[in-house]
Order: structure tokens, then C-alpha cells, then sequence
């Protein structure tokens, strides 16, 4: 705390700023003045705490820097020390808002006393203050939050808008004015520091734009009210470019439509989301308007005669990266499409594994007569052809991690009903819109890379492989008892030559696998009820909470308590 001494006697002052130890008290000593008008200065660039002053001085006296102190810095503490014991000067300072009187034959002690008291009094004060603050822009976020999403009356909106936009500003009624709302990402100080980088941006934006800035878990939503209707939706990119300057980070903004009404306020919002969900399309760009989100068409959303050939020949080879390859070069096709849409893409991916399931399909039927004769799939040619395999297992099994992964809407039942289940709306979790895209390739190759394996056991050996055993062991217990030791003492192997074996025909190692099944495994939790995110990660095996939702969080595309509430 800063305190300022105001004395017309050079000793006077100086032996107060050096006599008692006011560093110990918790103050810092601003350089004292010897004038009640130097003091004024001193108090309307400096704003000090607390003011010790004298009286009786040359010029102004300190019952008139105290009138001053009340009405420029109400909240700054004061206390006299004269060498008059006048009644009439005690009962005036104290009208002048004086919180002690003492004088200066007071020993040290009696003056450090009182500065203790006055201490205590601005701390009690600053509390009070921060806790006000703090319910008011509590308030004003409910208040915020009522207007972006609920569906309110014309009069309600008004309300809204004259309480949180207009009450602070000089405003004609007479100009146009235009809201316009942005949904806003912000990265590049880490993980960690999202959240304080989200404020940072927020801050800034609101100053900015003379507007209102609502977080909602790992995004922004920023309102801003412009006179006239001169404004442009491009005008957002100039803050941005700015701010992403200053704070060395990078933002990109979905900016909803401009309208004019508070009761269009939620519509603006809307299309805010909306556009922001084509983050993958953002290229190099700050922003995406809704009008440019809105232009797509949504192509395609079935994957091809030639890539379903490709992808077949891709899960035949059994070769992981072969397949890694083929979704990356999918997605990144994908991205580059023009008229592609969240929608169009999540339905393409679910067309990739409909199309592996009808293969499997196509593959059972033929080498189950095959199998009734006596032969192994190796012996039959149609088998050779088309890779016959018992489809039923990693049809269950694939289902499940596509469910968790946000891949599949229904559960497994027939290649019909997977045929219908193309073009459906995707369900949040993984969801294009939400996830970033190489969160959504890592669980399409993961969804597909069940295929190629089940693929692979049945043509080298008719009963299911070690890693296969050990991938079914790791999905049933999706639990903290998964080290490698166990699962390897479980399926008979040395725990060495599971961990090379699981690399070498998954295409993943072993720690990765089991932290997807967690996460799989943590999903369905979460859609079975209300469950405390705390108490998923302990069933899930892991009791760091923080770790857990960071993990779940760059498996899944949003957090847990995002995706619990989702479902």
C-alpha cells in the first residue's frame, strides 16, 4: 500500500518517513510533500492509500486537502497529526471524512498504531469492493448469457441491451445502431494457460470494440454494439490482427450476421457458431463469416467407387501406415473441397466405414462355406480375393469405438442399417464441428485400423492373435489395472514382445491404444448418466483430474464436463 506525508516542516516529514519502519507496516513511502497543493498533484497521479498530514501549513491547510482527498479518492485514508489540541479542528476533520487525529508529540508507536488501523480499514474496504465487483460481472455475464441464447420479447432484449451496452454511454436515439456477436478461439500459450489467455483476449476485444465478451469452456463469444450501419463484418480482423500481435497468440473468429434489433442478438449468436464450426476451412484466414459458411453446399458427403477400392486395398495389405496414409490424404482432400461442410465431412467418414463393413460382409458370406468344407481361408480362392474373415466380432467391436469417437449414431445391427445411418446428424463428440481435424483422423484410422486387424488374424490364423486378445482384454477393462505387465501376463506373452507386436500390427504403440480405450470406455460413462467427471476418471484408471480432462481433451475434442453435458 502506498502511503503519502504532507508537512510544511522539512523535519517533521523527513523524521516520519525515516523513524518508523513503514516497509514492516506493509507500506511504501511515496516522496513526501511540503505543500498542500504539491500534495494535491501527488494524490491525483499517485492515488496513495493512506495520507498523514499536518494542519496548520503554508497555503492550504490539511482540513482543505482533506475536502480534496474526499471527492477526488474516497476510498484514500487520512490521518492528521498537528500540534494544536483544538477541540473545533478534531470535530471538523472528522466532518471531512479524517479517520484519525493525533498529535504530533504522539509517540511513534501510537502513530504506527493507527496506521495499523487504517490498514485494516482499506483492506476491509478493497475486500468489499472486489467482492461487489465480482457478483456485478457475475450478474452481467447471467445477463449476457440470457440475451445470446434465450429466446426473449422484443421489450426483454431492449432491457437487456440499454442495461449492459447503453447504460454507460452517451447514446442518441435518434442514430441507427448495428449488434453483431463473434465466437472466438484463441491458441498458442499452451494448454495450461488457456483459460488466462482466453481473458487476456477478452479484455482487450471488449476495449476494443466498446462490447461484452462471454466465455463458454474453450471459446469466446464477443458482442459488439456500433453506431450507424457503416460497419463491416471485416472490420472484426483489424482487433484481431492487433491483438494477435500484442499477445503473441493465434485467434480465429466466427463472425454472425449484423442486425440491427436486441431481439436479433440470439440470431447473431447462432450464425456466430455456426460459421465457427468451419474451422476446418479457415486456411490462413482470421475469421470465417456466416455468409460464407452458409454458401457451402455440402459436397461430398459418400465416399466414391475408387476411394471405397482404395480403402479396400489399403485394409487387404495390412499395412497400418498404408492406411494412415489413406485418411490423411482423405481429410486433407476433404479440407480442400469447397463445398465441403462439417456435416458432409462427418457423413464421408461414416460412409468409409459403412463401406469397410459391407467388405467384411461380403467376406463372411463367402468363406463360410469355404470354412463348412474343411478349408482355410487361404485355401479357398475367393477367400484369397476378397480377404475372408468372420466380420461379426470387429463389427461389434468397431461400432463401439465408432460410437465413442463420435463416428457412428446407431448401434451395430446390419449393413442396411448402416447404409441409413449415412447422411444422419453426427453426434457432437468427435464431430467436425467441435474437434480439430487431425483429432478426427486419428479416430477415423483408429475405427478403420479395427478392420485391417481383424482382417489380418483371420488370414493368418483362424483364432484370434495376441494383439487381438489383448486389444479385447484392453476395451472390456478399460481401467487403471492396464500396464503392460498385466496385459501381457493375461494373454501368455513377455511383455517386450506384446509391446513390438502391438506397434508392428497396429500401427500405434501400446500406451496410445490403451488411453483411446480409456477415453472410449470414459465416453460411455458419461452417456449412461449424470456421473462426476471426477468419479470417470478414477473408473477409468487415472487420478490426477487435471491430467485426465487434458488427455480427454486432445483425444475427444472438447472436455469432459463438455461432453458430459452434451449427451
Amino acid at each position: 500500500m502506498k502511503l503519502l506525508i504532507v508537512d510544511d516542516e522539512v523535519i517533521i516529514r523527513t523524521g516520519l518517513a525515516q523513524v518508523i519502519t513503514w516497509h514492516d507496516l506493509g507500506f511504501e513511502v511515496l516522496p513526501p510533500c511540503a505543500s498542500a497543493e504539491e500534495a494535491m498533484e501527488a494524490i491525483s497521479a499517485d492515488k496513495p492509500h493512506l495520507v498523514l498530514t499536518d494542519i496548520r501549513m503554508t497555503g492550504a491547510d490539511g482540513l482543505t486537502l482533506a475536502a480534496y482527498i474526499r471527492e477526488v479518492s474516497p476510498d484514500t485514508e487520512m490521518i492528521v497529526l498537528t500540534g494544536y489540541d483544538d477541540f473545533r479542528y478534531a470535530q471538523r476533520a472528522l466532518r471531512e471524512g479524517v479517520c484519525d487525529y493525533l498529535l504530533k508529540t504522539s509517540r511513534p508507536d501510537d502513530i504506527m498504531r493507527a496506521a495499523i488501523r487504517a490498514k485494516e480499514r482499506i483492506v476491509e474496504k478493497l475486500e468489499r469492493s472486489k467482492s461487489m465487483s465480482k457478483i456485478e460481472a457475475t450478474y452481467r455475464e447471467q445477463l449476457l448469457h440470457k440475451l445470446l441464447h434465450e429466446p426473449l420479447s422484443e421489450a426483454e432484449c431492449r432491457m437487456l441491451v440499454d442495461t449492459l451496452l447503453l447504460a454507460d454511454r452517451t447514446h442518441s436515439s435518434t442514430r441507427k445502431v448495428v449488434f453483431d456477436v463473434a465466437c472466438i478461439q484463441a491458441e498458442g500459450w499452451g494448454e495450461a494457460q488457456e483459460k488466462l489467455l482466453l481473458f487476456a483476449v477478452g479484455n482487450m476485444l471488449t476495449e476494443m470494440v466498446a462490447g461484452l465478451a462471454l466465455r463458454e469452456e474453450s471459446r469466446l463469444l464477443v458482442l459488439r454494439l456500433t453506431e450507424g450501419t457503416a460497419i463491416s463484418s471485416d472490420s472484426w480482423d483489424y482487433e484481431l490482427a492487433l491483438i494477435e500481435r500484442k499477445l503473441k497468440c493465434r485467434l480465429f473468429a466466427g463472425i454472425g450476421r449484423l442486425v440491427t434489433a436486441p431481439v436479433e442478438v440470439r440470431d447473431s449468436c447462432r450464425t456466430a457458431k455456426e460459421a465457427y464450426a468451419y474451422h476446418w476451412f479457415k486456411g490462413n484466414k482470421r475469421m470465417l463469416t456466416w455468409q460464407e459458411a452458409a454458401s457451402r453446399a455440402g459436397r461430398p458427403s459418400i465416399c466414391t467407387a475408387q476411394d471405397e477400392a482404395e480403402l479396400i486395398r489399403c485394409l487387404k495389405s495390412g499395412e497400418p501406415e498404408e492406411l494412415r496414409r489413406f485418411v490423411h490424404e482423405q481429410v486433407q482432400r476433404l479440407i480442400d473441397e469447397p463445398e465441403a461442410t462439417p456435416a458432409s465431412i462427418q457423413s464421408y467418414g461414416q460412409s468409409l466405414l459403412i463401406a469397410a463393413r459391407r467388405w467384411l460382409e461380403r467376406c463372411a458370406e463367402v468363406s463360410a462355406p469355404a470354412q463348412a468344407g474343411g478349408l482355410q481361408p487361404a485355401d479357398s480362392g475367393c477367400c484369397a480375393q476378397d480377404g475372408g474373415v468372420a466380420c461379426a466380432s470387429w463389427s461389434a467391436s468397431r461400432h463401439a469405438q465408432a460410437r465413442a469417437f463420435g463416428l457412428a449414431s446407431e448401434p451395430a445391427s446390419s449393413a442396411g442399417a448402416d447404409c441409413a445411418a449415412v447422411g444422419r446428424p453426427a453426434p457432437d463428440l468427435a464431430s467436425p464441428r467441435t474437434a480439430a481435424p487431425e483429432q478426427w483422423e486419428r479416430a477415423l484410422f483408429i475405427a478403420l485400423q479395427e478392420a485391417m486387424q481383424y482382417f489380418r488374424d483371420v488370414i493368418a490364423d483362424s483364432s484370434a492373435s495376441v494383439v487381438t486378445r489383448a486389444m479385447n482384454y484392453i476395451r472390456e477393462k478399460a481401467d487403471g489395472s492396464l500396464t503392460l505387465q498385466h496385459v501381457a501376463r493375461v494373454v501368455g506373452v513377455h511383455p517386450n514382445h506384446l509391446s513390438d507386436r502391438f506397434k508392428q500390427e497396429t500401427g500405434i504403440n501400446y500406451i496410445e491404444y490403451v488411453t483411446q480405450a480409456r477415453m472410449a470406455q470414459a465416453c460411455r460413462y458419461f452417456q449412461d448418466g449424470s456421473a462426476k467427471v471426477s468419479a470417470v476418471a478414477q473408473l477409468v484408471g487415472y487420478e490426477d483430474l487435471k491430467y485426465f480432462s487434458q488427455l480427454f481433451k486432445k483425444h475427444i475434442g472438447c472436455t469432459p464436463s463438455e461432453y458430459r453435458d452434451k449427451c
